[in-house]
């Protein structure tokens, strides 16, 4: 009878050492999962409100892009052509503007960025010719990008994905957005 409950109780302590352990493991891919979220929230935002450059030269005028490609773009923040660049290197998303450059999400194992343009402001969004390097001539119709990054959090890859509508592209010419 000793042995019996003996047994019992290490197959008790056991199981709720498990369940421990997965509520742990759990937990921690969560958090991670959640700081990438906001991470990629934090991104769209900014992109989202990039400006179209006026400029008659040194910028793709009337594009909110001023190079863009599976791994990253650089986007205008003001109609001067001030720039911000995004890009993928080595497992990090970073961010790069005014002279700083910081990491945005780290511990990715891919990200694949793709470009929509249209024709109109409230235009139906199609692919760019490539989807994942839109032509300089397509910069000024990109009005969407679409983003997914991979990360793995204790051997379990997780995918997050952001679609970002740009607010000033393509370039309104009428106050009715078309």
């Amino acid at each position: 009878m000793l042995v019996a409950s003996s047994m019992v109780g290490l197959a008790l302590y056991r199981g709720f050492q498990l369940v421990y352990v997965g509520y742990n493991t759990a937990m921690a891919t969560n958090q991670s999962v959640a700081g990438a979220r906001d991470a990629m929230d934090i991104l769209a935002n900014h992109v989202r409100n990039a400006s179209v450059c006026n400029q008659t030269s040194g910028c793709n005028r009337f594009s909110v892009l001023d190079q863009a490609n599976e791994t990253g773009f650089t986007y205008y923040i003001n109609t001067a052509g001030g720039k911000t660049q995004y890009y993928y290197a080595g497992g990090t998303l970073y961010r790069s503007s005014n002279g700083t450059t910081t990491a945005v999400l780290s511990g990715l194992t891919s990200l694949s960025i793709s470009y929509f343009k249209c024709t109109t402001y409230h235009g139906t969004w199609l692919p760019t010719t490539n989807p994942n390097a839109p032509a300089t001539l397509e910069m000024p119709s990109v009005a969407g990008i679409v983003i997914r990054a991979v990360f793995t959090q204790d051997g379990v890859p997780t995918t997050i994905a952001t679609t970002i509508r740009m607010r000033n592209a393509p370039r309104k010419t009428r106050l009715d957005g078309v």
